[in-house]
């Protein structure tokens, strides 16, 4: 077999696969370029707006013994939790925050 016959065989299979990466290429940046464009040129959905509930205020009253005190107030999910320091122990309130309904108490440091 002659030389120049397989060198003129690998010569071509060079030159097809350095084609076929520019096109490939040539395919990425092409199908980049119309994402990026597609993307900012599309309307946004409008935001719908979230209507809020009428709340009414409420008044409650906190069952805590002569000399508690209030330690904190936190936020837990549709509940508040009251911290309540006592000088038989302490005591946490859960209230309900929508309509001031206490939904249970949790005694520390003493009996129920």
């Amino acid at each position: 077999m002659d030389q120049t016959q397989s060198y003129r065989g690998l010569k071509a299979l060079v030159i097809g696969m350095g084609v076929l990466i520019i096109i490939g290429t040539a395919l990425v940046i092409g199908v980049i370029i119309h994402r990026l464009y597609a993307a900012s040129t599309a309307p946004k959905p409008e935001p719908s707006p979230i209507a809020a509930r009428p709340t009414t205020p409420f008044h409650t009253s906190l069952p805590a013994p002569n000399g508690g005190t209030i330690k904190s107030v936190i936020a837990l999910g549709h509940h508040l939790a009251v911290r309540v320091s006592t000088p038989q122990g302490g005591e946490i309130i859960l209230i309900n925050p929508r309509n001031g309904a206490i939904t249970g108490t949790i005694t520390l440091g003493g009996a129920p």
